[in-house]
């Protein structure tokens, strides 16, 4: 899930993930390589309610204040890159 709090634009590492083929997250301490994609539409919405939401209501009042569409990515893991 990308935001940036209240402020009207997507979060400037969620555009550079939209940029990448393959990317780096943290989880915890380990690091993974990973397939970032964009979901848009149902499917978006979809794992909004269904995860997104289910796991952190707070996040429909960060939408709402956001007055915007959160985008939410799907990261699919490709290899553990050590730290």
């Amino acid at each position: 899930m990308g935001h940036r709090l209240r402020l009207p634009r997507d979060p400037d590492w969620f555009w550079n993930l939209r940029d990448a083929d393959v990317a780096i997250v943290r989880v915890g301490a380990k690091r993974q390589q990973v397939q970032p994609r964009e979901l848009v539409g149902q499917e978006r919405d979809t794992m909004w309610n269904n995860v997104v939401i289910a796991q952190a209501p707070e996040g429909e009042k960060y939408a709402q204040r956001a007055n915007r569409t959160i985008p939410v990515a799907l990261l699919t893991r490709l290899l553990h890159v050590s730290p």
